[in-house]
């Protein structure tokens, strides 16, 4: 990985920005249901483990312990998800969706499901 070139990192750029258009990311299907896109792959996540901390959040979403904290907070404020504290450990909290987090992810899950099968098809 460390000798690709300019041109071989620029076209990865270039399909994944085509990836993310052709599957519908970036259409107001999701705006309707107030849902944005990183609280997508939160909700996702929350699916696919049992009882995950916040670490482990960041560890699947890629992303530093800042950006998920706060993207959490935004997700228990809208009521998508719920924690709570080891007994052992008041630092480790642990997460959890809620029924609302549950109907949002329903409700994006089909949408999701189309747009990717949309973006499947041979289009003449």
């Amino acid at each position: 990985m460390e000798n690709l070139s300019r041109d071989e990192v620029d076209l990865l750029r270039h399909n994944a920005r085509s990836v993310v258009r052709e599957l519908g990311l970036l259409n107001d299907a999701y705006f309707e249901i107030g849902v944005t896109l990183a609280e997508r792959h939160l909700l996702i996540e929350l699916t696919s483990c049992v009882s995950p901390t916040m670490k482990e959040i960041a560890e699947r979403l890629l992303l530093d312990k800042s950006t998920v904290s706060r993207l959490i907070a935004k997700a228990i404020k809208k009521g998508y998800v719920s924690c709570s504290s080891d007994k052992k450990d008041k630092r480790k909290r642990f997460l959890y969706l809620t029924e609302l987090g549950k109907k949002t992810l329903n409700a994006f899950e089909s949408v999701a499901f189309n747009q990717t099968k949309d973006a499947l098809l041979i289009k003449e």
